[in-house]
């Protein structure tokens, strides 16, 4: 098994979530997988992006999802935490005009896969950017850029929109700078399931 600090590539990542998938179906266990963080843009929004270290996700039923994705990193020689739902903590709280926003990218009779929106993927990283600026950049120039966002006010108005009352610090405000002058468009290949 490696190391916790293992990094995913966006090949590994597709292949464990397809498997984690089949195996879910072939079990008739129902579950959803709805995806935030590096993976959903890896994923969804910047094939080019470097490997991360996880899938960060909100899980239904949890254990049931967790233990798959355990069987996966034993086969793999993953971390057993390459699935986790630690980031649950940073979605929004639904008390702003947006609350939590998802698209379904993978649904079955069984198994639903949601990745989360757009917007609230570019405020949940603007969330982060205050506590872990240099990790944030370059996931922001790409979805600031996909989603046609070119200024300050656009970007504090949609941060406003899931996290009401919350302020950027100073080092978000820098990042965003930086980012909003520096916008990517890679390319996208999202992951087909069946």
């Amino acid at each position: 098994m490696q190391t916790p600090a293992a990094r995913l590539t966006r090949d590994e990542l597709e292949f464990g979530l397809k498997e984690i998938v089949q195996r879910l179906e072939e079990r008739g266990e129902p579950a959803e997988l709805r995806i935030v963080g590096g993976a959903a843009i890896s994923l969804w929004h910047n094939a080019a992006r470097g490997a991360t270290q996880d899938i960060d996700a909100a899980l239904s039923p949890a254990d049931a999802v967790l233990d798959v994705a355990k069987e996966v990193a034993v086969e793999q020689g993953w971390p057993d935490d390459w699935v986790n739902d630690k980031a649950q903590i940073f979605l929004p709280s639904g008390m702003g005009a947006r609350g939590e926003e998802w698209e379904t990218v993978y649904a079955s009779g069984t198994v639903t896969v949601k990745v989360a929106s757009l917007d609230m993927l570019i405020a949940m990283k603007l969330y982060a950017a205050q506590r872990r600026a240099r990790r944030e950049y370059e996931d922001l120039r790409v979805l600031l850029a996909e989603r046609g966002i070119s200024s300050m006010a656009e970007a504090e108005a949609l941060f406003e929109d899931f996290y009401p009352g919350d302020d950027l610090n100073d080092t978000a405000y820098r990042i965003l700078g930086i980012a909003l002058e520096n916008p990517e468009r890679p390319a996208v290949h999202a992951p087909e399931f069946g």
